[in-house]
């Protein structure tokens, strides 16, 4: 984040007055972007359902996700009483559960903050700003020029299994679509991805 930007948050009096919170991602476990992606969920119920009691900074491996969100201020190196939380979400490995991924970072930032903290958003929220909206996006650079296109991520990673979907079910969505919209496949070199024909 652009410093100046931060320090100017920083003048407004909840910022002062506010509780600071570092939220972190486990370190070493080789979170993705997905899982910073979800935490946005947990920073947004937050402040939602507790407008100007914390303020919070965030480190993830992707701290780009967090850029130009408003909940978010960068503390200087050494701040002082910042409490750190570094997030977890047990709920999701009971399997006789079914909670959302970012319920079950809501409900673990709650009880380490002794509140009660349900999602106020279904689904992640990104704060783009107006000069990202400009930019010309790596698909229209692939494709060479403003086509319609979707982004398919048809892999997995060996530690949770149970997000595969078979290969041939991707093959068969790509069919039914490759002929109205561009399809691009991303995925980590790491990951188990397999090639699927016209992409």
């Amino acid at each position: 984040l652009d410093c100046k930007k931060c320090f100017d948050f920083r003048d407004r009096e909840y910022v002062k007055n506010g509780v600071k919170l570092l939220i972190k991602t486990p370190p070493n476990e080789g979170n993705c972007p997905g899982d910073a992606t979800v935490l946005t969920m947990a920073i947004e119920s937050l402040h939602k359902s507790y407008p100007k009691r914390y303020v919070t900074d965030v480190k993830t491996a992707c701290d780009a996700i967090f850029e130009n969100n408003p909940n978010v201020v960068r503390f200087r190196e050494g701040e002082e009483n910042v409490k750190t939380i570094i997030m977890h979400s047990p709920l999701i490995h009971k399997s006789h559960l079914h909670y959302h991924f970012g319920f079950a970072f809501c409900h673990y930032l709650g009880k380490e903050l002794g509140i009660e903290l349900l999602p106020q958003v279904s689904h992640p929220i990104i704060y783009i700003s107006p000069e990202e909206k400009n930019w010309i996006g790596r698909g229209e650079e692939l494709l060479g020029g403003h086509k319609p296109y979707a982004v398919l991520c048809a892999g997995w990673k060996n530690d949770y299994v149970i997000k595969k979907w078979c290969g041939e079910y991707w093959q068969e969505v790509v069919n039914q679509i490759k002929d109205k919209i561009a399809i691009i496949q991303v995925g980590a070199a790491q990951h188990n991805h397999p090639k699927l024909s016209g992409v």
